[in-house]
């Protein structure tokens, strides 16, 4: 679905399917890395999970700081 280059910490993804612990929901991302996994902490929660960035979805961009 995505690559890691176009999601960026401190947005707001849903994880489409299920992976491993992480259940399907929203979540806010943390970290990038560089092999296009991501960090992200559940909304639900607070739990903190690694998941590759195709099974998300961005949700909510970046806040534009003016």
């Amino acid at each position: 679905m995505l690559n890691g280059n176009t999601i960026s910490s401190g947005q707001t993804v849903r994880l489409t399917t299920p992976y491993f612990e992480a259940e399907r929901g929203i979540y806010t991302v943390v970290y990038v890395y560089s092999n296009g996994w991501l960090g992200v902490i559940s909304c639900k929660n607070g739990q903190r999970y690694d998941v590759p960035s195709y099974v998300c979805r961005v949700v909510q961009a970046n806040p534009q700081i003016s």
